[in-house]
Formats: structure tokens, sequence, C-alpha cells
């Protein structure tokens, strides 16, 4: 057997895998993503129906941004899922 088809040999089940693994973090990614913005959009139809006082109020203690904050974290939380079974922790005591 050569070099050329060791390599080959070796590389092609690790790229199926790759391949594989990738596919489904994006199914994944693209499900939460379509929940969380379905989310944002039912809580924005529900304060249409508050006084433009009180949605002003809102507005002046962030609310609204900290509802972008709260979904951007989480969405870039199940992000990092998948490097933890990459990359295990290293000099983290339990």
């Amino acid at each position: 057997m050569s070099l050329a088809q060791l390599l080959v040999a070796l590389a092609a089940p690790l790229a199926r895998r790759v391949f594989i693994a990738l596919g489904l973090a994006w199914v994944v990614y693209e499900g939460v993503t379509t929940a969380v913005d379905t989310m944002l959009t039912n809580a924005a139809a529900q304060m249409l129906g508050l006084p433009p006082d009180v949605l002003a109020l809102l507005n002046l203690a962030g609310v609204f941004d900290g509802f972008g904050l709260l979904t951007g974290a989480f969405i870039a939380r199940l992000a990092m899922i998948p490097l933890a079974q990459i990359i295990p922790d290293q000099g983290v005591s339990s």
C-alpha cells in the first residue's frame, strides 16, 4: 500500500464524520434560531397591545435590548456545545 492510498483510506472516514457533524449542527442551529425568532415575534406582538407610555418606559429601561442580549447569548451557548465535545476541558478543577 502506497502512502497516497493510506492517506486516502484515513481521510475518507474522517471527512465523512466531519460532514455529518456539521450537517447535524447546522440543522440544530437553524431549528433553535427559528424557535427563538418565533418567540421574539410573539413577544413583540403581545407588547403591541400596551399603551405607548408603557412601551416608552420599557424602551428606556432597556427591556428590548435585554431580549436581544439574552437570545443572542442563548444561541451562542448552543453553538458552543459541539466545541465542548471536540475540545475537552483542561485544567478545570471539579
